[in-house]
């Protein structure tokens, strides 16, 4: 269950968490308004993003820095960056940004809403 008070710092933890171990479980995020772009990739929608998830490799994500805002329409612009390594690889900079709408009272998984997800490795 997640907290009615669950923090933006603490929806990112758990999800990336989730993206190491139970990617599955991360669907439970979206719905079929939501879009992730990924390297310029669309993702949009439930069945799409699930797919992308599903198949990406298996990665060691270390979130560095963690930026947030309240938009005016309730929903939280969360802004990462941070270092992704792929298994014996050396670590790439990244930034992923979530439009995230979280749960204000009570409920689980679902009454968190990620309605939009970039991700971009940051060229060095």
């Amino acid at each position: 269950m997640v907290s009615s008070t669950m923090t933006p710092r603490e929806f990112i933890e758990r999800y990336y968490v989730q993206l190491q171990d139970d990617r599955a479980a991360l669907t439970a995020y979206y719905t079929d308004a939501s879009v992730l772009i990924a390297k310029g990739k669309e993702n949009r929608g439930l069945a799409a993003i699930g797919k992308h998830l599903a198949n990406l490799p298996k990665l060691g994500i270390e979130p560095e820095v963690i930026s947030e805002q309240r938009t005016p329409f309730g929903a939280e612009l969360i802004v990462i960056t941070g270092r992704l390594r792929h298994e014996d690889q050396r670590a790439v900079p990244f930034t992923e940004t979530f439009l995230v709408t979280l749960p204000e009272t009570g409920g689980d998984t679902g009454d968190t809403v990620v309605h939009n997800q970039t991700f971009f490795f940051i060229a060095g």
